[in-house]
């Protein structure tokens, strides 16, 4: 009883955003339950500690400890880490290779084994690639839900998430079947709370979508999971107005006043909390009224402000901040002008006890039109509307109109920068395009446009690119004077490799091996530092500069290309000078250099206000040519984005 009490308090570090000291506890409970005599509750709770081992600890991952978490799993009949196992398993495949899969192989292994609840989350996802297939197939899909159904339990996260999936395709056949998909999103989500210390947490949620809209807004479904960021705090009892609490990495809560009047298309709330909570540069103010629970939100997200308003609500029972009881239910709509937008977000509490509460959540947006005096609409169209798909075939479409209108409407420097890299780009797609552009002299390969986030923790430099902004357009050919086009996302590969953009503690003589799961898969770098001189480049000669060499594996089919051997050189003041990719089994390299900046700063990889750093490939040939430029920009707040102008296009020989 002491050991599995350990185990259960090890499972609350799911709580804490930030796991440092997990390693140390996790190390001394799984010595304990090691120590345990052979049974299923023993082999139940090694899984237990060795999956959150895998999920939170820097360079678990690998093929050694994913055998023993599976092996711990069987023997003791843990479906929570076999839902895991079996979903890495799934995710590797797709189609209907993903269909057979799962429908032939897990489902018939799961019976027999006896892993109910993994069985009903099987099913569930059995439904979800029938939808989703190339040739979808609603009939087996709906009967795969009730499926899920019949095996699940009320009181399974699983077994809302059904429920609002059943309530998203049937819309989705019932009324936007016909509609264009890049103007419409629909999505599915269930929520889990959990009562600890007294009060209830945040403790995770599982979402499904079919969505061609790209919106900016992250949060758009998320209503009360963005209520909840800090440490999965709605609010923290005891605090007084005006004060803050940190969690435990870095994000705040705010109790900012208890005397709000809120009005919604509902009616309107007196004696109101407003509760801010903070996470790096996303601010979400939420307003609860007692006895009702959120009643409005307003986020501002990706330098974005978005709202959403109770629309209206039940409440069959419960009390507090947020009255959580069966039945108890919440519709939201946003501030956008109807004209524009239609956005919809509603949640039911599916079940509750006295230690958790599940609710299912449906969200849905269409875009009707854009508005031509929105300098945010006339980016989000071009994101959204360059290229369309007939008949199967991807084809560029004109938003020449919204390029022009971006670039009248633009008034913030932030908002000038986005505009010309974004619009560089774009126009380039249209302009290299031998079906939308019969005069083309080029022909596009590999262009893109990123918007990244870079924010110092501790001694490094994150890096993180939110795809909400950016867009792309490939064509890729299979030759060697091809392939150096690859390379010109100069940071995001290194950024990639290396698990951050710059750390204060590399410096020459400094070797590193780091093992990470990043979105792509496993990778697995090793890092060498040395003294590499004088560089000199186009765009001058800087000295005292520092070699990264990287040796990169774990990349699979379609990216083989940002693994291998690589080198970049740094330069104090400046950042990167000069990367070289070597390909072909290393036979042949791809040279990047520095061709032109502007300002300088601290440090070997300077981020500040109003630098520029642009790249060139050299030595190309058979006409291609390859660039990349970055702009550094602070946004209102002072933190600093960089956008990228990435250029692979071959000229018409």
């Amino acid at each position: 009883q002491r050991v599995m009490k350990k185990v259960e308090e090890l499972k609350l570090w799911q709580l804490k955003n930030n796991k440092s000291g997990f390693e140390e506890v996790y190390e001394d409970v799984l010595n304990e339950v090691e120590k345990l005599p052979e049974s299923t509750d023993k082999y139940h709770a090694m899984a237990d500690v060795l999956v959150r081992g895998w999920w939170w600890i820097p360079g678990k991952q690998n093929d050694e400890l994913l055998a023993r978490i599976s092996e711990m799993a069987e023997l003791g009949k843990n479906d929570e880490v076999m839902i895991f196992l079996v979903a890495k398993e799934d995710e590797k495949l797709r189609g209907n290779d993903r269909i057979e899969f799962i429908r032939d192989k897990q489902i018939p292994r799961l019976e027999a084994k006896g892993f109910t609840k993994t069985l009903g989350y099987e099913w569930f996802w059995l439904a979800n690639a029938y939808f989703k297939n190339d040739e979808p197939n609603p009939e087996k899909g709906f009967e795969a839900y009730q499926k899920a159904l019949s095996i699940l339990k009320p009181s399974d996260l699983y077994y809302s998430l059904t429920l609002s999936g059943i309530e998203m395709w049937k819309k989705y056949f019932d009324e936007y079947r016909d509609k264009d998909d890049k103007k419409t999103r629909l999505c599915a989500c269930a929520e889990e709370f959990r009562i600890t210390d007294g009060k209830f947490h945040f403790w995770e949620n599982k979402m499904v979508c079919k969505d061609g809209l790209f919106a900016i807004y992250t949060g758009d479904s998320d209503i009360f999971r963005n209520a909840s960021y800090c440490d999965g705090n709605f609010t923290v009892d005891g605090m007084e107005k005006g004060e803050t609490y940190t969690g435990s990495d870095g994000n705040t809560l705010t109790f900012l006043s208890d005397t709000e009047s809120v009005q919604t298309p509902c009616g309107t709330f007196d004696s109101c909390q407003l509760w801010v909570t903070k996470v790096k540069e996303n601010v979400y103010r939420t307003y609860f009224k007692a006895g009702i629970g959120i009643v409005k939100q307003e986020i501002v997200l990706n330098d974005v402000k978005d709202v959403r308003l109770l629309k209206s609500y039940r409440i069959a029972g419960g009390t507090g901040i947020i009255p959580f009881a069966v039945g108890n239910s919440w519709e939201y709509t946003s501030e956008d002008n109807p004209k524009f937008m239609n956005v919809q977000n509603k949640f039911t509490i599916q079940y509750a006890d006295n230690k958790t509460v599940i609710l299912s959540g449906n969200t849905e947006m269409e875009r009707i039109k854009y508005d031509e005096n929105s300098w945010l609409d006339m980016i989000l169209q071009i994101r959204n509307e360059y290229f369309c798909e007939i008949d199967g075939h991807e084809k560029i479409c004109d938003v020449y109109n919204a390029i022009e209108r971006a670039q009248v409407l633009a008034k913030t420097p932030l908002e000038k920068a986005h505009t010309k890299a974004a619009c560089s780009v774009v126009r380039r797609i249209l302009e290299t395009d031998p079906e939308f552009n019969p005069n083309y002299t080029a022909t596009g390969h590999w262009n893109f446009f990123n918007k990244y986030i870079p924010k110092e923790n501790g001694s490094k430099i994150a890096y993180t690119a939110p795809f909400y902004w950016s867009f792309e357009w490939k064509n890729y050919i299979n030759d060697n004077a091809f392939y150096p086009l690859l390379y010109n996302d100069v940071y995001e590969i290194f950024a990639d490799a290396a698990g951050c953009l710059w750390s204060d503690e590399w410096a020459a003589g400094n070797e590193y091996t780091i093992e990470y799961d990043s979105i792509y898969s496993t990778l697995k770098t090793k890092l060498n530092f040395e003294n590499a001189g004088s560089i000199t480049t186009k765009a001058g000669t800087f000295e005292n500069c520092l070699k990264c060499s990287l040796d990169i594996s774990g990349y699979g089919y379609g990216l083989e290309y940002r693994g291998g051997k690589k080198e970049y050189y740094f330069a104090p003041g400046i950042g990167i000078v000069r990367t070289v990719n070597y390909y072909c089994n290393d036979s042949c390299k791809a040279i990047y250099e520095l061709t032109a900046y502007e300002g300088t700063g601290e440090g070997y990889m300077p981020i500040a206000d109003g630098l520029m750093r642009r790249y060139d490939a050299l030595d190309l040939t058979d006409g291609y040519v390859a660039s990349v430029e970055y702009t550094y920009c602070a946004d209102d707040s002072g933190h600093i984005v960089i956008f990228s102008d990435q250029c692979g296009i071959r000229e018409k020989q």
